[in-house]
């Protein structure tokens, strides 16, 4: 479980960083979900604050990685406790 959650952790950083480097606007990213969703311009973005927007994406993007996150962790979990045990 530790190790699942070293896992998330670790890509939700990485999306953190992603979507900061390649300069990823949550309000941009709120108004194509206003336009998607048939919602009346503006609806979303006057009541999102950008840092908890910016979070928001975050996690969403990190959710979406749990297809390919579950199945790494799945495979390595017994090579990572192999490690740590053998060690102590």
């Amino acid at each position: 479980l530790a190790w699942y959650w070293t896992v998330w952790f670790g890509t939700a950083g990485l999306s953190y960083a992603a979507i900061g480097l390649g300069g990823v606007d949550p309000m941009m990213v709120a108004a194509k979900i206003e336009t998607f969703m048939s919602w009346e311009p503006m609806y979303l973005q006057n009541k999102l604050d950008p840092t908890l927007g910016e979070i928001g994406l975050v996690i969403a993007v990190n959710e979406c990685l749990e297809p390919l996150r579950l199945p790494f962790v799945v495979v390595t979990t017994k090579p990572v406790v192999n490690f740590f045990t053998k060690r102590i």
